[in-house]
């Protein structure tokens, strides 16, 4: 999540938390507020207790979205890395590329499909390569392993940073176009 948006999410929950405090206070009046509002609440002596439970709801909705902003790793398109030389910066799109043609080349594989997960602080990347198998496969997760090898080592060497976790997702080769459906 960019910090832009956390910084965003953080003021919608503080003024969710302000109104439901105010939304409490209307509803549950003080003796400063107008004998109208007292009077009415006293014919339906329910209606209190309703409006309490709304903003006590309200309320711990936007604590948690408060706690969801706060606290939720940031992720960025475009990772930087610093050296003696300067400022390096590289696209996560291109990253993308470079995996799903390195898995293309190794492994009998039709389509690849990649995403990666740039965390600005840590300086990490994780990854997520759905493949579609060319040829009928027994052994499942020895080539999952291998796909996942490469796929590490290609961003390893791509980013020069860590590489936390890759999840590979495989697919069965399709059925051939001329067998005939039977109905």
């Amino acid at each position: 999540m960019c910090p832009i948006l956390k910084l965003g999410l953080a003021l919608v929950s503080i003024i969710g938390i302000l109104q439901a405090i105010w939304f409490a206070l209307l509803v549950e009046p003080t003796n400063r507020w107008t004998s109208q509002l007292v009077s009415w609440q006293a014919d339906q002596p329910w209606l209190s207790w309703v409006g309490v439970t709304f903003s006590i709801v309200a309320a711990l909705i936007c604590i948690a979205l408060l706690f969801y902003a706060t606290f939720k790793r940031s992720t960025t398109s475009q990772l930087q890395v610093r050296g003696e030389r300067g400022k390096l910066t590289i696209n996560k799109q291109a990253v993308e590329k470079t995996v799903k043609h390195a898995v293309l080349e190794k492994h009998s594989v039709s389509t690849v499909a990649v995403n990666v997960k740039l965390r600005k602080t840590q300086e990490a990347a994780t990854a997520k390569v759905k493949a579609t198998m060319t040829q009928p496969q027994t052994d499942w997760a020895g080539e999952s392993r291998a796909i996942e090898k490469t796929a590490k080592a290609a961003l390893e060497h791509c980013l020069g940073v860590d590489v936390k976790k890759v999840n590979v997702a495989l697919t069965p080769a399709s059925r051939d176009q001329k067998t005939a459906n039977v109905i």
